[in-house]
């Protein structure tokens, strides 16, 4: 019998798969080891930390569409390539 590789297709899932567990891990279920120094260091309630996770999320799942529409329309290079190379402006502290 001949045998057969797997897809390489299947190695992208698994990939995305990891890439999607550690980032979710990392990004939601490590915040609450810096409630506590945010609340001190910038002299925020519990409420306004609070609202700017909510904020945050809320963003995200607001720009889901559009950034679907994008891809659709621009190609999923070109979206995460504006994705890679977007940053925040330099602070002024």
């Amino acid at each position: 019998m001949k045998k057969t590789r797997v897809f390489y297709g299947w190695w992208i899932v698994v990939a995305c798969f990891v890439a999607m567990f550690v980032g979710s891990g990392t990004e939601w279920y490590t915040f609450s080891i810096f409630f506590k120094p945010l609340m001190s260091d910038f002299g925020w309630s519990r409420g306004e930390v609070s609202t700017s996770v909510t904020i945050y999320f809320v963003v995200s799942g607001l720009m889901g569409p559009l950034i679907g529409k994008w891809t659709l329309r621009y190609g999923p290079r070109r979206v995460m390539l504006v994705g890679a190379l977007w940053r925040e402006p330099a602070s002024s502290f």
